[in-house]
């Protein structure tokens, strides 16, 4: 079961990097809420240092698609 739920974490996180970088971001993080449930922060660097320019914000992958998580 573990394999598999990796697995899927993964498939999403690709979906969710394609996502972001449709969006002018360049990375994502997955994370894990209290829940257990996993979602996903994008994160936009600039610059030779990587400087963080905005704050990062939450993606969730959901039936292979992605979207911003709503607050």
């Amino acid at each position: 079961m573990t394999k598999e739920k990796d697995k899927k974490t993964m498939k999403d996180k690709e979906i969710a990097l394609i996502f972001a970088k449709k969006n002018k971001f360049s990375m994502v993080v997955s994370k894990k809420d209290d829940a257990g449930h996993v979602y996903f922060e994008a994160y936009a660097l600039d610059g030779p240092e990587c400087s963080l320019v905005t704050a990062p914000k939450k993606i969730v992958v959901t039936e292979g698609k992605a979207a911003w998580m709503e607050k």
